[in-house]
């Protein structure tokens, strides 16, 4: 049992998930997840139990400066443009502060002591059948039962614990068994990115509004960080990517006024956003270079040697599959921002010209110039049923001279745009 945190929530929320892994790995039985999350767990705190805890490892002036941050604080109530008198509260630490989630663990640090006296040594996590991991007010608790098909009755304090089917952990859905509900994540992403685009278009955010550019701004801050959250953690399936990448152009869609048949590539170009997948390998990447660069005493980096293997199936070893990461790993001692950087644009050129280069493509380009079009033989016009759908109407019908910004003088619009692309890499 190691109480220590795992560096930020995404790690936090993989370590839970990992232990579970082992579990099934070494002992052959599906865990059991139990969830305790502490309600107004800042307002309980006893704030002279933390100064006790900090006062042999930090100096008097740094122990005072953080007492009178936070003791010499007071509070008054508002209520029908009547205030109430000030007082001082003899508990809690402050909401919002970047300390408070510190102080907080350091308050619950005993408390996995109470549920292990000995700490587990690095070689004992197989064995383990109880794991305590924290993360600032939250605490989860892994118990190992003996049958994938537990019917035992959990308690706590005489009380019989709920069963559910799922539980959000840090804003992750974990199934039973402890594996993350990638479904359930995407399907909550998306929700949230829907709703804050509706609450964002009330101020202007539309494409009536503001200049396109600020929506771009305001989409990358706050919808796609909506879209992107877990998925730094979560194995995507083709079916995941194509939600994600739906809900993107719809936003974008919203931005720009255009219609949802419209291309979305146009749009991520002129703005020079990245499409979700790729977005995915690029955090995926990054996550798995931090948690190899972890201190040696946090949680994920302990179990680093049990989930790296092919052999253990775990969460961790699925994310190397990522392509990007592939490029990264041979220097990732020595990665830095700048080196990755240059490997991720690298990266996606290349995997640009591939796609550029591939049959389906050449074979697209090849057809329109000689003049075959889908089906092998004209067929009527969707738009123009008494029309054939030729090279010729074609061009007309979809009105290339305009969206090419081209005079009329040119006949074969798309041909005199392919002619001018370059045969070689510069």
């Amino acid at each position: 049992m190691y109480p220590l945190s795992s560096y930020h929530s995404l790690g936090q929320t993989l370590c839970p998930t990992e232990l579970c892994t082992i579990s099934r790995r070494y002992h052959q039985c599906q865990p059991t997840l139990a969830f305790l999350d502490i309600k107004s767990a800042y307002d309980t705190v006893g704030r002279s139990f933390i100064w006790r805890k900090l006062q042999p490892y930090l100096s008097p002036a740094l122990l005072g400066s953080l007492r009178n941050l936070f003791d010499n604080v007071q509070i008054e109530v508002l209520i029908n443009n009547t205030v109430s008198s000030r007082f001082l509260p003899v508990t809690d630490v402050l909401q919002g502060s970047i300390l408070s989630p510190f102080l907080h663990s350091i308050y619950i640090n005993d408390l996995p002591n109470l549920l292990r006296p000995q700490l587990l040594v690095l070689g004992d996590l197989q064995n383990a059948t109880d794991v305590a991991p924290l993360y600032a007010d939250d605490m989860a608790t892994v118990v190992i039962v003996a049958s994938a098909m537990d019917e035992h009755v959990y308690t706590l304090s005489d009380a019989s614990l709920p069963h559910e089917d799922s539980f959000s952990y840090l804003g992750i859905s974990i199934k039973p068994g402890g594996s993350i509900d990638v479904s359930a994540l995407v399907h909550e992403n998306t929700t949230k990115a829907r709703k804050s685009m509706n609450q964002i278009a009330i101020i202007g955010v539309n494409a009536k509004g503001f200049n396109h550019l600020l929506f771009i701004r305001f989409h990358v801050q706050m919808i796609r960080s909506q879209l992107e959250y877990g998925l730094a953690i979560s194995t995507l399936s083709i079916g995941h990517l194509k939600k994600l990448e739906a809900c993107q152009t719809e936003c974008n869609s919203r931005i720009f006024g255009d219609s949802h048949r419209s291309s979305p590539k146009v749009m991520m170009h002129l703005v020079q956003q990245p499409s979700m997948t790729d977005r995915a390998r690029i955090l995926q990447t990054k996550f798995l270079i931090r948690s190899l660069q972890l201190p040696d005493d946090t949680l994920l980096q302990r179990l680093l040697s049990h989930i790296k293997t092919s052999a253990s199936r775990s969460t961790w070893y699925k994310l190397t599959a990522n392509p990007l990461w592939k490029e990264c790993f041979p220097v990732w001692d020595v990665l830095d921002r700048p080196t990755f950087n240059k490997l991720k644009l690298q990266f996606f050129e290349d995997s640009y010209e591939a796609l550029c280069a591939g049959p389906n493509l050449t074979q697209v380009f090849l057809r329109w110039r000689l003049g075959w079009l889908p089906g092998g033989i004209p067929r009527p016009c969707v738009y123009h049923p008494l029309e054939k759908l030729t090279r010729k109407h074609g061009i007309e019908c979809l009105d290339m001279h305009s969206r090419l910004q081209m005079p009329l003088s040119v006949e074969d619009h798309l041909s005199y745009v392919l002619n001018h692309l370059p045969v070689r890499k510069s």
